[in-house]
């Protein structure tokens, strides 16, 4: 969705403000919207992030720091929150929820589809996993069928509503700012232009470098390559596949039934970062044997306390 028009700035002193590019200042949108669609659409204050570096395949993303990740024990798989970790820190997928889990250090995934297209043919893009609304929130049918203006009528709780990938972002970085997040891009039907969309998002949060986005299907890492190359890309691979079928992908999420330490090690030699996903102490142990990145997991802080306890 393109920014209605630039921030309004107030005369008395505040911080460093981001000015709306002037390319995309011309494009403004025609129709009226809601005060509150208004600040979804615009970038707001700019928050300066603190980072340190380290390669993910070759491109510089930054450190995954946080307080309680900081802590996991050398040659250990870091945590990341599934959804912003559910099963810890509240219901998936919510400003709440994200908020909570940047505070305690983790970083996070989180999953992104996009809107109906509005007069300009563009999609905004919001933060829900399944394809349908009805499982999470008070609404019913696809997201993609929905005008940003439906889609603020949309609650996940009596109080919070689904958030638009720019509110969870802003949210996540004012919360912790060494933050980093994984977007899970979910729809069949993205097309290219969706790919800087969600590029501008990144941009207008200065998580430029904090930010990895991953994918099941191909063509969305074509996509991001393509429009948005800057963006490290990982590919979530379906029990037996071969691992480097795919020459866009960058990092890798696989079943934890293929890993080991061979196959992980060759991995990490061809330039990939692989990932892991475990929920229970038999699985944290395959990733920790097999040496992966990091697991990504409904249950962080359960994770962090086994991987504080056995320690490699």
């Amino acid at each position: 969705m393109i920014m209605s028009k630039k921030p309004t700035l107030q005369k008395k002193s505040t911080p460093s403000v981001r000015r709306v590019p002037r390319a995309a200042a011309k494009r403004t949108v025609a129709r009226k919207h809601s005060p509150l669609l208004t600040f979804m659409l615009r970038p707001k204050v700019s928050i300066v992030s603190v980072l340190s570096v380290v390669a993910i395949a070759g491109i510089v993303i930054g450190t995954w720091p946080g307080d309680a990740i900081a802590q996991v024990p050398a040659g250990n798989p870091l945590a990341i929150a599934h959804r912003g970790g559910p099963t810890n820190f509240g219901p998936e997928n919510i400003r709440p929820t994200f908020v909570k889990a940047a505070k305690a250090g983790y970083d996070i995934e989180l999953d992104v589809r996009f809107s109906k297209p509005n007069a300009q043919g563009l999609r905004t893009p919001w933060i829900l996993h399944d394809w349908a609304l009805d499982r999470t929130t008070n609404c019913a049918g696809g997201l993609n069928s929905k005008t940003d203006d439906q889609l603020l009528k949309c609650y996940v709780t009596k109080t919070e509503r689904i958030p638009t990938l720019h509110e969870a972002l802003l949210a996540i970085h004012t919360a912790n700012a060494k933050t980093h997040v994984i977007i899970h891009v979910q729809p069949e039907d993205m097309r290219e232009v969706d790919a800087l969309e969600v590029g501008k998002r990144v941009r207008w949060n200065n998580m430029q470098g904090q930010v990895v986005v991953m994918s099941w299907l191909p063509q969305h890492l074509a996509y991001f390559k393509k429009m948005e190359p800057t963006l490290p890309r990982a590919r979530i691979f379906l029990k037996g596949t071969d691992w480097y079928s795919d020459p866009n992908a960058q990092g890798i999420l696989v079943d934890t039934s293929e890993l080991t330490a061979a196959k992980v090690t060759e991995a990490k030699a061809k330039g990939l970062t692989v990932y892991g996903s475990a929920e229970t102490p038999t699985d944290y142990k395959v990733l920790q044997t097999a040496g992966v990145y990091a697991n990504i997991c409904d249950g962080p802080v359960n994770y962090y306390n086994w991987v504080k306890a056995n320690p490699i």
